[in-house]
């Protein structure tokens, strides 16, 4: 076996690698753990914010100029008629007879109370058929209603005319073709005939009447 003979310091010792900045002594110890910053408790990042605190209701003080308000009635109460309010409706007005004892509803009008001539030319209007005038009946009492109150001026005679079919009916009318010179008083006229209150004669056809207005007015009075 030859064995060969090297000259000295032929074989080198191993040069050490030099250390790269990954195996630093300072990277070989593992990182320290990050412990979070402790929180300041007076910082004003950390503190809550305090909720607002709602003020307290305070009830209405009533006005003692206003009318109190009704108290709430407890479910299933049974339900009240309410008292109707005076004065939101329009008052009734008066019936006739009412007005007939008010001496202040008698309103004078003199313009309706026609002459003699244009009495007879306005009766003449009121024929029925086969007759030349109407018939004239007995005259219509006019009760007054005022006892012995005057008026100024005082009531006249009027005429009512009518025509009426063979049963009573009527077909024209009742009308007062001249006033007594108050209107109230032959509203009373025209009422007391349509209500039967005046006879009218038998019939067995149409005919026309004229039946005169006679006020009884008190003696007393001038």
């Amino acid at each position: 076996m030859d064995v060969a003979i090297l000259p000295r310091g032929t074989l080198a010792q191993p040069t050490p690698a030099a250390p790269t900045p990954s195996t630093t002594a300072k990277d070989q110890h593992p990182p320290a753990a990050k412990v979070p910053p402790q929180a300041d408790e007076r910082s004003p990042q950390t503190v809550s914010p305090r909720s607002p605190v709602p003020p307290a209701e305070v009830p209405p003080v009533p006005d003692p100029s206003l009318p109190p308000l009704p108290e709430e009635a407890p479910e299933n109460a049974p339900l009240v008629d309410l008292p109707i309010e005076t004065g939101t409706h329009s008052p009734t007005p008066p019936t006739l007879d009412e007005q007939l004892q008010d001496a202040t509803a008698y309103q004078y009008d003199g313009r309706k109370a026609l002459k003699q001539t244009e009495a007879y030319q306005a009766s003449t209007n009121w024929v029925a058929g086969g007759q030349i005038l109407p018939e004239n009946i007995a005259p219509l009492e006019l009760p007054y209603q005022l006892g012995e109150q005057c008026l100024d001026p005082p009531p006249e005679s009027g005429l009512l005319a009518a025509v009426l079919d063979a049963e009573g009916n009527f077909v024209r009318g009742p009308e007062v073709i001249d006033s007594t010179g108050y209107a109230l008083l032959d509203e009373q006229a025209i009422a007391i005939v349509q209500e039967d209150g005046h006879v009218f004669p038998d019939r067995s056809e149409v005919r026309g009447y004229v039946t005169e207005i006679v006020v009884q007015y008190p003696a007393s009075c001038p």
